[in-house]
């Protein structure tokens, strides 16, 4: 079994806070307090739940030790999970009982300041994003739960594991041409893992969105490394200056801002180009990927987890978002294409807006493909 001796924290948001602590003051009384030692920093935190049961804990701890036992209970606390998703975006469902265990009754014995509290999660299946949410309730003893702390979110990740399809220029993956998606955006976000074997030439595709004003995403050109990428936008291009390994995972997000009338590029989650451009609105009609001709288009290319979303995803989200699935009707998301099916040509868009692409040809498939690198 697994055994994690610590959590992730990830930053709040304000509005979020506010629905866990009423954005009190930044200044809390907490000599008398009782609190999650995992939610000091943050609220909500993160752990990844692999093939084999996960060992964890919560410390659930005081400010300074008392002279009596103090007694309390971890309740789980669903609203908490609610109040995360109408922030985020998200859709984390609370994980069934039958996945974790956890002894909810808290003793902190007298002249002590905190007490571990073991916590299995076992590995759970779907493509369900689920959380644990709990709250110190029933406090016996002169404490009170503390405001800020007493409350914690636990989002819990798998590794995205998959089979992907791998093409060259003879599959051109494309939507169909006599179906207009009909998008008009202000604000846009693509995303996705890519990997490629050669980039010995420009001109490269990436991403060719039938679109007006035209972007277009492509590894090298004639004054740039052809191993860099390429984003003309609206008239306009800039230059990234990662320079891409072959036949290594990259996952890569292009996002569009009107109101900061700015495009920024992301790989691996790390912001790493932007461009300022005023486009009132985009409108995408279609998509291909690893389009170019033959003599372009040089060696075997892979892809998965392709989105496109109808806002200026933050950069946090890119990070949180990279090694796991999302939900299909998450907030504006427009097309998602996991490219896991396995077999086939036709990779299918999973938000019911019906944007599938499809190969030319069936593509090889390679299966049990992973991303975090472990």
């Amino acid at each position: 079994m697994k055994i994690s001796k610590i959590f992730s924290g990830l930053i709040l948001g304000c509005a979020f806070a506010a629905s866990l602590t009423g954005c009190e003051a930044d200044y809390e009384p907490d000599y008398d307090r009782i609190f999650f030692a995992q939610a000091a920093s943050s609220s909500v935190n993160k752990l990844q739940v692999d093939k084999d049961a996960l060992e964890t804990k919560l410390t659930v701890r005081l400010v300074a030790g008392k002279a009596q036992d103090v007694k309390a209970t971890i309740a789980v606390n669903e609203s908490l999970i609610q109040a995360y998703n109408e922030v985020n975006g998200s859709n984390y469902k609370l994980l069934p009982a039958e996945y974790y265990t956890l002894n909810k009754d808290v003793v902190i014995t007298a002249g002590t300041v905190s007490v571990d509290v073991p916590m299995q999660i076992k590995p759970f299946k779907g493509e369900e994003q689920y959380a644990l949410a709990f709250s110190l309730e029933h406090v016996e003893g002169p404490v009170v739960p503390s405001e800020k702390s007493s409350n914690i979110v636990i989002l819990l990740d798998k590794p995205l594991i998959q089979s992907v399809p791998e093409t060259n220029y003879r599959h051109v993956p494309a939507s169909d041409s006599d179906k207009k998606w009909g998008l008009k955006l202000t604000d846009w976000s693509l995303e996705g893992w890519i990997w490629k074997d050669d980039l010995s030439i420009n001109n490269q595709a990436v991403f060719d969105p039938v679109s007006n004003p035209e972007i277009y995403v492509r590894f090298g050109d004639t004054s740039i490394p052809y191993n860099t990428l390429q984003v003309k936008f609206n008239g306009s291009q800039v230059n990234n200056p990662t320079e891409f390994e072959t036949s290594k995972w990259y996952h890569l997000a292009i996002t569009y801002s009107l109101g900061d009338q700015k495009l920024t590029i992301y790989v691996n989650g790390e912001k790493t180009g932007d461009m300022t451009s005023s486009c009132p609105e985009m409108n995408i009609d279609g998509l291909s990927v690893w389009s170019s001709s033959q003599q372009y288009n040089r060696g075997k290319g892979r892809m998965a987890q392709v989105r496109l979303w109808g806002r200026c995803l933050a950069d946090n989200e890119i990070k949180a978002n990279m090694f796991t699935t999302v939900a299909t009707n998450a907030n504006a998301l427009k097309g998602y294409w996991k490219m896991n099916e396995g077999q086939g040509k036709v990779y299918k868009d999973c938000t019911g807006n019906g944007f599938d692409l499809i190969c030319k040809m069936d593509p090889a498939w390679i299966a049990d493909v992973r991303f975090d690198g472990k």
